[in-house]
């Protein structure tokens, strides 16, 4: 849903039980879901719970991702 709305913005899934540890470690994924904004390769900002899009968009506004 985010992804229509946003097309400027990339969306990308991981299932943690799919891909290597290490990548799950090394970007600090301890609950699922999670959801993390990365700009210029750096993470500023992270949802972690089951939110709804009005929440996740909010989080993304403050940051200036958009």
């Amino acid at each position: 849903k985010l992804s229509n709305e946003f097309p400027r913005l990339r969306f990308f899934f991981l299932d943690v039980n799919r891909v290597p540890g290490n990548l799950v470690r090394s970007n600090n994924v301890t609950k699922m879901p999670t959801i993390q904004l990365w700009r210029d390769g750096k993470s500023i900002a992270e949802v972690i719970g089951g939110h709804d899009s009005a929440t996740v968009m909010q989080e993304v506004n403050m940051n200036s991702v958009i």
